[in-house]
């Protein structure tokens, strides 16, 4: 994991967002990864996850 990615929730956090939204931020991104690799499950669990914590 690159080390942006790992500081990316604690700026978020100095900005004043919480994790929860830099996920749920982010989920159109993911989205399209798992669209482009086809990967209906993952879709289905992240459809869930948004539904459930968005």
């Amino acid at each position: 994991m690159s080390d942006v990615a790992v500081s990316a929730p604690h700026e978020c956090l100095a900005i004043g967002q919480d994790k929860l939204h830099f996920i749920c931020s982010q989920m159109n991104n993911v989205y399209s990864l798992f669209e482009d690799y086809k990967d209906t499950e993952a879709l289905n669990l992240l459809k869930q996850i948004e539904e459930e914590c968005c």
